[in-house]
């Protein structure tokens, strides 16, 4: 794709380039994005929600020795990205470098596009979901429940660095994906179906969407007489398709070179040891034309490639991004991919096979009579991510089977990873993670994990007004301004944050990252049906853009008469002392990156840990407003931070991890050394552990095991699981549901509580719910 005139231009890539280098650095990189998306859900026969947005912004990576410094800006205009620029380069004192000049490369798109789904109606999207449900409700009378998504999305990326490399790619992708759930009795399964592709909306007309449906619900349905699975140790099988899966799950994450780089894979120092039988062969392929995770380029500009990880079951290479690469003294394998611009570079998988072996299924069946066939996992209806093997027996042994739960010898899984159960790192929260709740029709509220922004009013120095909660009011009023001529109802949720996010490893800083996200999400209503966009475009056009986007995704929606605004309150909201505390903002940054290597250097001084993966400090200080036609209009501002830590103990061939944290308003309220010191204690703790074996136990839980326990309960409750026939508490109102010591309330005004607020996300007024 050639340059566009709309992206990322080579003579402003270069000045942008120049400016972050002024100071010196070792490599600066810029990339900028453009992404727009639409999502459709279909759930007991109707379409409930549509929503769509849009995402414009840059980012610029600075790299000095060990250390990255990272910002990124809700906008791609010169103005912006020449500011970031200068902010960047403000930390660094040293002699100037001048960039490489920056050149486009020939990049040829990998998948073809006939039909651009942004050119396809959201009513014949609707239609296309109305199929998939009728279609699986049509299999078999035991399916009770289908639930039917598509979603599109096009992304535009640019991507410049100071060696010379200018590139960019052109990547649409969409997905309609179904899960049937049937019941017999008192059992109830499900089943999932997918029809995807990096490709447009010809994908539908090329695949039968109604076959889909009916494998979903025969899977459901057959799994209905499925028995639980035994415990123990025994030979598995893996099928073609998802056994790609679960090799990624158990040893791709470790090929991944960040982890290799500190030493936390077992893989690590391996490269050219057997790891596998001799029929083994598995790569990441990220050029095949059709492939999800394919494109023409990685996030870092370097063309995608097949990479080998194992041959003849042999290790043979990792995947690698730029920088890790070249700390391993390895090419990058065009792996560097990144959530959004607002984040950092990772070399995750693209996609992992593994090539054809010389055993047929047959020699395996009569191999091994005694067996599994591991071919693709169900969920069971019921609680939210909640998985059940389903498995198949293999020889003389037939039928489907459950599984009864992790215990016996067969409960000691070989993970890729050090450690115990820490959250995986690409999954934890994240600096400007709030602008996911805006994506997907959720504003996050002014709740505690919320990202920063600057106290003082008057104009940052990228040209964006640094705007105080009354600033947003004003904007949420003109939305709806906007919005007048139209017939329903609109309800406005602005935001705009500063966000910093400090990683530290070994005792030296390994990224410090800074960002300003802010958008504006509008819920329409009219004749009970709904439609939500975003927008982190706040022109007039902008604006005008995202009023005129929720009506038009309404009007593909289903009528529901329950649908409804709130009504403005009729008491004032109640006084919430201490959210927001100015001295987080006006702690220096060298103050902050001293809690990380506090928490790092007190897990160190434990003598059964080995290494601690990541200490980070994070921190946001954020302003929403929300203003509705019934009324309702609230303001409100808060600061959130917190330390956390992930440790690695060993004992012998025994590795374990545990994490510590430790929460506040501001960096005083955090205990860096607690958390160092929780996180070592733990890991240690687990060393030497031994499975538990299946049954029935009485468990204590801990203050954190216990606070998870309840957040997945707490889901039950919610008015939507019971309404849809998803709660275990539905119809129980007064009933005896748990031990007469247990009492659960939600209290949205608790003091210290880092979810406290004076509202919702919809305005309304919170306090003590029993």
């Amino acid at each position: 794709m050639a340059a566009d005139s709309q992206g990322l231009s080579l003579g402003l890539a270069h000045e942008a380039l120049s400016r972050v280098l002024r100071r010196g650095g070792d490599f600066a990189e810029i990339f900028a994005e453009d992404r727009a998306s639409l999502s459709l859900r279909l759930e007991d026969g109707k379409v409930e929600e549509v929503s769509s947005g849009r995402d414009r912004g840059a980012s610029i990576r600075l790299v000095k020795g060990p250390t990255t410094s990272f910002g990124y800006s809700e906008s791609m205009d010169e103005a912006s990205l020449l500011a970031l620029a200068d902010d960047l380069s403000a930390g660094l004192s040293g002699a100037g470098v001048e960039p490489a000049a920056v050149r486009a490369s020939a990049s040829v798109p990998l998948h073809v596009v006939r039909v651009r789904p942004a050119d396809v109606a959201a009513a014949e999207k609707a239609n296309l979901v109305r199929v998939v449900d009728e279609a699986a409700r049509a299999w078999s009378p035991e399916v009770r429940q289908v639930i039917a998504g598509y979603s599109e999305g096009r992304q535009r990326v640019w991507v410049a660095n100071s060696r010379g490399t200018y590139a960019s790619d052109d990547r649409t992708r969409v997905v309609l994906a179904v899960t049937a759930v049937a019941q017999r009795d008192d059992v109830i399964q499900t089943g999932r179906e997918t029809v995807a592709g990096p490709v447009g909306y010809e994908l539908f007309s090329e695949n039968d969407v109604a076959a889909a449906a009916r494998l979903a619900a025969e899977k459901a349905v057959v799994m209905l007489g499925a028995r639980p699975s035994p415990t123990g140790r025994m030979p598995v099988i893996l099928a073609n398709g998802f056994g790609g899966v679960l090799f990624h799950e158990a040893c791709g994450h470790g090929l991944e070179a960040d982890f290799i780089v500190k030493k936390t894979s077992v893989w690590e120092g391996q490269l050219g040891t057997r790891v596998a039988e001799p029929f083994v062969t598995a790569l990441d392929d990220g050029v095949t034309a059709g492939y999800w995770g394919s494109n023409a380029i990685d996030d870092e500009g370097t063309p995608s490639e097949r990479t080998v990880v194992i041959e003849d079951g042999v290790l043979v290479g990792y995947l690698t991004d730029l920088l890790r690469g070249e700390k391993l003294g390895l090419a990058s394998t065009g792996n560097g991919r990144r959530q959004s611009f607002r984040h950092l570079p990772y070399p995750p998988h693209d996609q992992h096979l593994l090539r054809p072996g010389h055993d047929d299924r047959g020699r395996a069946d009569r191999q091994h009579t005694q067996g599994l066939l591991r071919q693709e996992p169900c969920r069971r209806a019921g609680g939210p991510g909640h998985r059940r093997l389903r498995l198949r027996r293999v020889g003389r042994v037939p039928g489907r089977e459950r599984a009864r739960g992790p215990g016996g010898e067969g409960g000691h899984a070989h993970r890729q990873r050090a450690g115990g159960a820490a959250q995986p790192r690409r999954h934890r929260l994240r600096s400007g993670a709030q602008s996911r709740h805006l994506r997907q029709g959720r504003p996050a509220g002014p709740s505690g994990e919320r990202p920063a922004h600057d106290p003082s009013a008057g104009v940052d120095r990228r040209g964006h007004e640094r705007l105080m909660a009354r600033d947003l009011l004003d904007i949420a009023r003109d939305v709806l301004a906007r919005g007048r001529r139209l017939p329903g109802e609109l309800e406005v949720y602005v935001e705009h944050s500063r966000t910093t996010s400090i990683k530290v490893f070994d005792g030296e800083i390994e990224s410090l990252v800074t960002g300003e996200p802010r958008g504006v999400g509008v819920r329409y209503l009219g004749d009970h049906r709904r439609g939500y966009a975003y927008t982190a475009d706040f022109s007039d056009e902008g604006l005008d853009l995202v009023v005129r986007e929720a009506a038009a995704n309404a009007e593909a929606s289903e009528p529901d008469p329950h649908v409804a605004l709130p009504e403005a309150p009729v008491r004032a909201y109640p006084e919430v002392p201490g959210l927001w505390r100015p001295e987080l903002v006006a702690t220096p940054v060298q103050e902050k990156v001293a809690l990380a290597l506090m928490a790092e250097r007190v897990a160190l001084g434990s003598p059964e840990i080995e290494t601690v993966e990541e200490s980070a400090y994070i921190d946001s200080a954020s302003r929403v407003a929300i203003a509705s036609s019934r009324g309702v209009e609230a303001a409100g501002e808060q600061t959130f931070c917190y330390v956390y830590l992930s440790a690695h103990a060993r004992r012998g061939h025994d590795v374990q991890t545990a994490t510590g944290f430790s929460t506040g308003r501001a960096p005083a309220d955090l205990d860096a050394e607690a958390s160092g010191r929780d996180a070592a204690v733990r890991a240690a703790g687990l060393l030497g552990a031994a499975p538990c074996p299946s049954g029935r136990y009485t468990a204590v839980l801990d203050r954190e095991v216990a606070a998870s326990v309840l957040g997945v309960i707490s889901q039950a409750l919610t008015a939507e699981a019971v309404q849809k026939g998803r709660s275990l508490f539905a119809g129980r109102v007064g009933q005896a549901v748990g031990s007469e010591r247990v009492r659960l309330v939600d209290d949205g005004l608790r003091p210290g509580g880092m979810a406290t607020a004076p509202f919702d996300d919809e305005g309304v007024p919170r306090g003590p719910l029993p």
